[in-house]
C-alpha cells in the first residue's frame, strides 16, 4: 500500500509538469497558429477522442480490472493478444475513416470542402493514440510508475520539440499535425522494440477476449456521454458558426478545464477509495466528516477562482495568446462553474455507488448529455462559444441537481450548505473590492496589473474567509499532517 501512494504522488508530480508545461507553449501555439488553425487542430482532437474509445471497446478497464494478480506470463499472454487485437482493430477503424473523409470533414469542420486531409490524420492519429495508451496500460498494470513518466514525458518533451522546429521553419497547421503523428510513432515503434526484447510482447493468448469484450462494453455508453458533454459543442459550433469561433472557445475551454484538473483532481483522486474504505468499516461520521471537508476545499478554491477570472481572463488570455483569442474569455469562469459542478456531482454519485446503486450515475451522466444536445441547439445558432459555453454548465449543473437530491436521501452524508453560502459570499465581497481597485487604481492590461490584481483578490480573500472562520491556520496544518500524509 505504502508503494502504491508513494508512485500515486510520482504520477501527480508528473502531471503537475505536464500542465504546466502546457501553459508555458500555449502563447507560442496560439500566437503562431492564430484562431482559424487553433480550430483545426481542436477539431481533429475532437475526432480522434470520439473514435479512439472503438479501438479497444472499453477493454482498457478490462485489463486493468482482470490482468493484475496473474503469474506474469499468462499477463504477457494475455496483453500481447489484447494489445495486437488493439493494432488490427485501429487499422479497421483507419480505414473507415479514410472511406468516410468527406463526410467527417463537412460534419467537423463546415461544409468547406478543403480539410479530408486532416479527417485522415486524425485517422492515423486513433491508431498512435490508442496504442501509447495500451503500452501505458502495461506499465500502469505493472504500478511501475517511472516507466509511466518516463514514456509521458518522453512523448511531451518530443512534440515540444517538434512544435519548435514547426516554428523555426515556418511550417503550417498541416506539418505540425503530421510531424506529430511522425513523433508518436517514432516513440511507438521504439517502445514496441523494447518490449519484444524485454520479452513483454510473447506468444498471445486468446482466452480473454470473450469475459474482456463483455466487462468492457459496459463502460462505452456512459463514456460517450461524457464525450458528448465534453465534445460535441464544437461540432455544432462547425456546423453553425466558423472554425474561428472553435479555436477561441477550444483554447478558453482548455484553460479552465486544466484549473479544475491542476486544482480538484489531486483532491478527488484520493478521495473514492478512502470513502470506500470508510463506508466498509461502518465509520459512517469520519466518512461524513470527509465528503464535507473535500466538498468545503474545493469551493474554497474554485469559487474565488471563476469570480477572478471574469475580472482578469481578458488579460490572462493577451499573456497567454492574442487580442483575437481574448475576446473569449468570459468562457473561462464559465466552462470553470461547469466543470466545479460537474466535480461536485462526482462525489455524490460516489455516495450512491456506496449504496450499491452505480446505475444512477448512468442515468444521470445520459440525461445530462440529452439536455446538452438540446441547449446547444438552442444557444449555440444564437451566442456562438458562449452558448456553447453555457449549455455546458447548465447541463452539468442538472447532473449535480439530481445526484445530489438521491444521494442526499440515503442518508449516509449530509452536506454543509452553511460553509458554502460563507465562501459564496466572501468570494463575491473579494470580487466588489478587487473591481473597485481594477477600475480606479490599476489601468494598465499588462502583466504586472494582472499580478497586482491576482495578489490583491487572494490576501482580501484570505481575510475574508478568515473573518467568516471557514477555517484556522492550525486546522489546516494539522489536517495536513493527520489526513493526507497519512493516507
Amino acid at each position: 500500500m505504502a508503494s502504491f501512494w508513494k508512485n500515486a504522488g510520482i504520477m501527480a508530480f508528473a502531471e503537475l509538469f505536464l500542465k504546466i508545461k502546457a501553459l508555458i507553449m500555449m502563447p507560442f501555439i496560439t500566437k503562431y497558429l492564430g484562431t482559424v488553425n487553433y480550430g483545426i487542430w481542436s477539431q481533429v482532437m475532437v475526432i480522434v477522442s470520439l473514435l479512439s474509445p472503438l479501438v479497444f471497446c472499453g477493454m482498457d478497464n478490462s485489463l486493468a480490472r482482470f490482468l493484475p494478480g496473474k503469474p506474469i506470463e499468462q499477463q504477457r499472454k494475455d496483453f500481447t493478444g489484447w494489445f495486437l487485437y488493439g493494432l488490427f482493430s485501429g487499422i479497421v477503424i483507419f480505414s473507415c475513416v479514410g472511406i468516410l473523409e468527406n463526410q467527417l470533414s463537412e460534419l467537423f469542420f463546415g461544409n468547406d470542402g478543403i480539410y479530408p486531409n486532416f479527417v485522415i490524420l486524425a485517422g492515423l492519429n486513433i491508431v498512435t493514440t490508442s496504442l501509447l495508451t495500451g503500452i501505458r496500460n502495461w506499465f500502469r498494470i505493472q504500478n511501475n510508475a517511472w516507466s509511466l513518466i518516463t514514456i509521458t514525458i518522453t512523448q511531451n518533451l518530443a512534440q515540444m520539440g517538434c512544435l519548435i522546429w514547426i516554428l523555426i521553419m515556418k511550417y503550417g497547421i498541416y506539418e505540425l499535425v503530421l510531424w506529430s503523428l511522425v513523433v508518436d510513432s517514432a516513440l511507438i515503434l521504439s517502445y514496441i522494440i523494447y518490449m519484444a526484447r524485454s520479452k513483454i510482447f510473447t506468444i498471445p493468448s486468446w482466452e480473454w477476449f470473450k469475459p474482456y469484450f463483455r466487462f468492457g462494453l459496459h463502460f462505452l455508453p456512459s463514456g460517450y456521454a461524457v464525450w458528448v458533454l465534453n465534445s460535441v459543442d464544437r461540432v455544432f459550433l462547425a456546423q453553425y458558426h466558423t472554425l474561428s469561433d472553435i479555436g477561441i472557445y477550444s483554447i478558453c475551454f482548455t484553460i479552465g478545464y486544466t484549473l479544475i484538473q491542476v486544482i480538484v483532481n489531486p483532491i478527488w483522486s484520493l478521495f473514492p477509495t478512502k470513502a470506500a474504505e470508510l463506508y466498509n468499516l461502518n465509520n459512517i461520521r469520519e466518512l461524513d466528516t470527509l465528503f464535507n471537508q473535500s466538498i468545503k476545499l474545493i469551493c474554497w478554491l474554485i469559487f474565488p477562482s471563476i469570480l477572478g477570472l471574469v475580472l482578469v481572463g481578458d488579460q490572462l488570455l493577451m499573456i497567454l495568446s492574442t487580442n483575437e483569442f481574448a475576446s473569449g474569455y468570459l468562457v473561462i469562469p464559465i466552462i470553470l462553474l461547469g466543470y466545479l459542478l460537474f466535480m461536485l456531482s462526482s462525489y455524490f454519485e460516489l455516495i450512491l455507488s456506496l449504496r450499491n446503486k452505480p446505475l444512477l450515475s448512468t442515468i444521470f451522466t445520459v440525461l445530462a448529455c440529452a439536455a446538452n444536445i438540446v441547449l446547444n441547439f438552442v444557444f449555440i445558432p444564437k451566442f456562438s462559444y458562449m452558448g456553447a459555453a453555457i449549455a455546458t454548465t447548465l447541463s452539468f449543473g442538472l447532473q449535480l441537481l439530481m445526484s445530489s437530491i438521491y444521494a442526499l436521501k440515503e442518508n449516509l452524508v449530509t452536506l454543509d450548505k452553511r460553509t458554502i453560502s460563507k465562501i459564496i459570499i466572501a468570494s463575491i465581497i473579494m470580487y466588489l473590492m478587487t473591481f473597485f481597485v481594477k477600475t480606479y487604481f490599476i489601468h494598465n492590461t499588462g502583466i504586472l496589473s494582472l499580478f497586482l490584481l491576482v495578489g490583491f483578490g487572494c490576501i482580501i480573500y484570505l481575510f475574508l474567509t478568515l473573518t467568516l472562520k471557514l477555517y484556522r491556520p492550525q486546522d489546516v496544518l494539522n489536517a495536513i499532517k493527520g489526513d493526507v500524509i497519512r493516507v
